[in-house]
């Protein structure tokens, strides 16, 4: 029976680099895997063209509770898409929303979730989307936050919720079929970081595939095919692979906005030792 394995996180937590991994490990070839094929062997639930095979309408007039009424159904087509286990890449949170879940249990084999400091993730996120720190706080602290795309843009709504919503629930029932990484660990200890994801995916993968993957996907080879070749889901506000470091709040956020990130998200920071000291 084939069934998703979703690739979750909130924006500007990881994702991406997930994906690069995962594609230059599965992906037969020699060399780099070019970062605008991802969608060659993972999907995305939040996909136009998903949501077009269950209705046929302009997608302009599809409103946010036809979409939701859709997306049970549009999961089970993702699931099966291919033989055995599919690789699906989600924003959403995994609540109800609209009557509805987001996130369909029985089109769902495990989930692989990614998570940040979102001390980083609100400057990640800020340059992203061409918006202010301050207005960019006040998002990752909006309950049941859903994103608007433009007309014509190839993906649906995200329903993400609160940045804490968002991580709570996908990690709040710790299972075994869970994955949970650390954007911080995946930067401080490659190997250990991947080396557990491969191991939880049961991949037979030799020392020398595994680290020949592991170079592909780093942010600087990353960044370099993006100057090479552009990439397709950067926006026109910042490059997509910017900077790929932690920390880097300590530099750019005034005290104040350290104060409110932090007291708007102590309980999901301090599971993942996040709660800077002082604060």
């Amino acid at each position: 029976m084939s069934a998703i394995l979703w690739l979750a996180s909130y924006p500007k937590s990881g994702n991406t680099w997930l994906r690069a991994f995962l594609h230059n490990v599965l992906v037969p070839g020699e060399g780099q895997f070019d970062i605008n094929l991802l969608g060659g062997i993972s999907d995305s639930d939040a996909s136009v063209s998903n949501f077009a095979q269950v209705d046929t309408r302009a997608p302009e007039s599809w409103t946010q509770a036809e979409i939701m009424a859709m997306r049970t159904a549009v999961q089970k087509r993702i699931a099966e898409s291919r033989q055995g286990t599919v690789l699906c890449k989600t924003h959403n949170a995994m609540m109800m929303h609209l009557g509805k879940p987001l996130i369909s249990m029985a089109a769902t084999a495990g989930s692989i979730y990614v998570v940040r400091n979102p001390l980083d993730v609100v400057i990640s996120n800020a340059n992203h989307l061409g918006g202010s720190i301050d207005q960019t706080i006040e998002v990752l602290d909006t309950p049941d936050f859903v994103t608007h795309p433009v007309p014509g843009s190839p993906v649906v709504s995200d329903v993400m919720g609160s940045r804490s919503q968002h991580v709570a629930s996908w990690t709040g029932r710790p299972n075994r079929g869970q994955n949970v990484m650390r954007y911080e660990d995946m930067l401080a200890d490659p190997g250990a970081a991947f080396g557990d994801l491969v191991a939880f995916m049961g991949l037979n993968l030799d020392a020398s595939a595994f680290a020949s993957a592991l170079e592909n996907c780093w942010f600087v080879a990353l960044q370099r095919q993006e100057t090479e070749k552009g990439f397709g889901e950067a926006t026109s506000h910042s490059r997509f692979f910017r900077k790929g470091t932690a920390g880097q709040w300590c530099e750019v956020l005034t005290p104040d906005q350290i104060a409110a990130v932090v007291g708007a998200h102590r309980e999901q920071m301090a599971r993942f030792n996040y709660v800077p000291d002082g604060f």
